[in-house]
């Protein structure tokens, strides 16, 4: 084998070490539970919060056991730390569920999609969580879990 043969070998073993890791770190990062709420609190406060982060709800599904909302990806600036490793461009959306569980309070969940174009040689849209991208998802989760649990404790037995 050539050495520029050997090059692109090992340029291929890292990129897929990179995706895998990249989307590894992600797996565990883009899903939270963010507590109890009643319908009406999940139907009036996830629109609004999302709203408030710039997010645009494009889907809204609802049955008698589940609600989903799921936001147009965002289009932002990249984080400081995303910049250091090359990203050109980021998208961000955001998806809440809520499964009712007993009574009338559904357990919410809320996953977050990052992805980022200029780590891959394709330019291909890859996903990426670095520190600063998780905190901007706990920033938003904190808020939604501040909003609906506070709805569920005005509610609650006195």
């Amino acid at each position: 084998m050539s050495i520029a043969g050997a090059g692109r070998v090992w340029a291929v073993l890292a990129l897929g070490i990179l995706v895998t890791g990249c989307g590894a770190s992600l797996g565990r990062q883009n899903r939270a539970d963010i507590g109890r709420a009643t319908l009406r609190d999940i139907q009036l406060h996830v629109p609004e919060v999302l709203a408030d982060h710039g997010y645009t709800i494009n889907q809204r599904r609802e049955t008698r056991t589940r609600i989903y909302y799921e936001t147009r990806w965002l289009y932002r600036a990249p984080f400081a730390d995303e910049i250091d490793r090359g990203v050109q461009e980021v998208r961000t959306r955001f998806i809440v569920q809520g499964r009712r569980g007993g009574s009338d309070f559904y357990d919410v969940e809320i996953r977050v999609e990052n992805a980022v174009r200029g780590i891959l040689p394709s330019g291909d849209w890859s996903p990426l969580a670095t520190p600063d991208f998780e905190d901007h998802m706990r920033s938003v989760s904190d808020e939604l879990m501040m909003n609906i649990n506070a709805g569920v404790r005005i509610r609650g037995p006195a």
